[in-house]
């Protein structure tokens, strides 16, 4: 299980098969329907979006740089489940 953990205290985590965001408005998202995942660094903090097959969007902004290896073993994760199958941009 990765939990990624932004400094307002969302949480988004993986366990292999479904990424799931713990915030306001839970969303789940199972990884057969990750299309694209862009990872962005905006005024020092990292922001992160996951984008559906079916246009569902899972978004974290405020990442603090600290987190950059728990970001990089999510990406990593993802991209295993699926090798090659979802587009990755930065």
């Amino acid at each position: 299980m990765i939990e990624l953990i932004n400094e307002v205290g969302f949480v988004l985590s993986f366990d292999g098969r479904v990424l799931e965001m713990f915030s306001s408005t839970g969303t789940r998202i199972h990884v057969r329907h990750v299309k694209r995942v862009k990872l962005k660094e905006r005024k020092g903090k990292y922001e992160l979006s996951v984008e559906s097959l079916v246009g569902q969007l899972v978004m974290m902004m405020k990442i603090d740089p600290s987190q950059r290896p728990v970001i990089d073993q999510l990406l990593a994760a993802l991209n295993a489940a699926r090798p090659g199958e979802i587009e990755f941009k930065s």
